[in-house]
C-alpha cells in the first residue's frame, strides 16, 4: 500500500507560507506529482476497506466512490481569500458522499492530520431519517458506540456542530434526546505528523476504519 511521504507534508507547509498564485504556478508540477501519490494512497485504502465493508466493495468500480478534493479554495464567501487549501483530503463512500451515503475520510495537513467517517452535515430529509430511527429504538445505535473497538479508537461521536437543544419536532424529554442534538454522526481520530510518516500508518488507518464500519453500516441502513 502507498504511504504518505514527507514530501507531501513539506509541500503543504510551503504552500501555507506561500499561498499565492505565482508560487503555486512555479511548483505546480510538484503539486501534481504529490496529488497523484495521494490519490493512489486513497485508492489503496479503499481497496482495504472493501475487505470488511461490502458496500464499498460493491461500489469500487464507480468513479464517484473515491473523491480527492481539489486544492483550490472557494473563497467567494470567506474573509480568508487565500486561493489554495493547505491540506490533502479524500473520501471513500459508495457512489459518493453527494449521494447521501455515509463513508470514510482522510485528511492530511501538517499539525492537523486526522481520519473520520459517518455522515457529515447530511441534508435535512436524511438527517430526519436517522433521528427518527434513533427515536424509534436507540439501543442499536448506542450498542455501536459502546463497542470496545469504537470507544478505544474514537472515544465517542464527534461533537462537531451540535445543537444546544433538542431539534424542533422531537420530545425534549425523550431518552435519546442527547443523540438527537447531533447534526452530523461522525467518529474522528487525530494523528501526529510523525504518526502519518511512520511505517505501518496505512495498516493503522485500516484498523481504525474497521472499528468505524459498524457506525457507517448503521447509518447506511437507516438513511
Amino acid at each position: 500500500m502507498s504511504m504518505i511521504s514527507k514530501n507531501t507534508l513539506d509541500f503543504l507547509k510551503k504552500i501555507k507560507k506561500n499561498n499565492n498564485k505565482q508560487w503555486f504556478e512555479e511548483h505546480k508540477d510538484e503539486y501534481k506529482a504529490l496529488h497523484a501519490e495521494f490519490k493512489t494512497t486513497i485508492e489503496d485504502i479503499a481497496e482495504g476497506i472493501a475487505t470488511f465493508d461490502p458496500r464499498v466493495k460493491h461500489a469500487l468500480n464507480d468513479k464517484k466512490t473515491i473523491k480527492i478534493f481539489r486544492i483550490y479554495r472557494d473563497a467567494r464567501f470567506s474573509k480568508d481569500k487565500s486561493p489554495y487549501k493547505t491540506n490533502f483530503g479524500g473520501t471513500i463512500a459508495p457512489h459518493g458522499f453527494e449521494s447521501g451515503n455515509p463513508g470514510y475520510y482522510v485528511h492530511i495537513e501538517p499539525g492537523n492530520c486526522f481520519i473520520g467517517g459517518g455522515l457529515h452535515m447530511p441534508e435535512s430529509a436524511l438527517l430526519k431519517n436517522v433521528r427518527d430511527a434513533i427515536v424509534h429504538d436507540d439501543k442499536p445505535f448506542r450498542l455501536i458506540l459502546k463497542k470496545t473497538a469504537f470507544k478505544n479508537t474514537y472515544g465517542s461521536l464527534s461533537g462537531y456542530d451540535m445543537l444546544k437543544t433538542v431539534p424542533r419536532g422531537y420530545d425534549k424529554d425523550h431518552p435519546a434526546s442527547d443523540l438527537l442534538r447531533f447534526k452530523s454522526f461522525l467518529g474522528t481520530k487525530n494523528f501526529s505528523d510523525k504518526d502519518v510518516l511512520a511505517q505501518g500508518f496505512d495498516k493503522q488507518v485500516l484498523k481504525d476504519f474497521k472499528a468505524l464500519e459498524p457506525l457507517v453500516a448503521y447509518l447506511a441502513r437507516v438513511r
